[in-house]
């Protein structure tokens, strides 16, 4: 593989999950994830906010390759599933820690991953990211979050479909190689996350 590039830590494509909720003659189907594509490359940060946790959650838990999705792709970076980290959003100082110099991965805080958990310090969170964002990990997390606390991109989840909230990074762009950086600025949008409903 060429060093200039860049290859996706996340990256789904139109992924469909449908689950059954209520008992007996009262059960009803109910799409929770309708086609969901985005791609997050090293560097990026996506949060995902929307009324209901099941959808984030589950979103998550497709993403981390704990559950399967009924229809579409889910493709992880050069490590794989051993360069995911899945937790709560309370976990979120374990979770980003680095052993014995690992390059950072993809990992995905779930706010509603433990039951009654409490609604995440964002400012905390924001600041326990930012080593990990700027040393090229990614970072997926679903929890309710203030967009004006929040400086990386930010989408609703809402009937299934992603809305875009803010797609700008806030934060500079990693210092890569040259070759490198090009690349990620040809891709898209100073390093921004595309998401796209389909």
């Amino acid at each position: 593989m060429s060093p200039s590039v860049i290859v996706p830590q996340l990256v789904l494509r139109n992924v469909r999950k449908v689950i059954v909720a209520g008992a007996g003659a009262c059960r009803v189907r109910v799409t929770v994830l309708g086609g969901i594509s985005l791609q997050l490359l090293p560097g990026e940060a996506l949060a995902i906010t929307g009324a209901l946790p099941l959808a984030r959650s589950m979103l998550c838990a497709v993403a981390a390759g704990v559950a399967r999705c009924d229809a579409g792709q889910v493709r992880w970076g050069p490590r794989g599933l051993t360069g995911v980290r899945y937790a709560p959003a309370g976990d979120a100082p374990r979770a980003l820690q680095r052993r014995d110099g690992a390059v950072p991965g993809l990992v995905i805080l779930d706010a509603a991953l433990v039951e009654h958990a409490p609604e995440p310090d964002v400012r905390g969170l924001v600041e326990l990211l930012r080593p990990w964002i700027g040393a090229g990990g990614s970072a997926l997390v679903a929890a309710p979050i203030d967009a004006g606390l929040w400086p990386w991109a930010i989408v609703e989840l809402a009937g299934g479909q992603l809305r875009p909230m803010r797609t700008t990074c806030a934060t500079p762009m990693p210092a890569w190689p040259v070759p490198a950086r090009r690349v990620a600025e040809r891709v898209g949008d100073r390093m921004a996350p595309r998401v796209r409903d389909q």
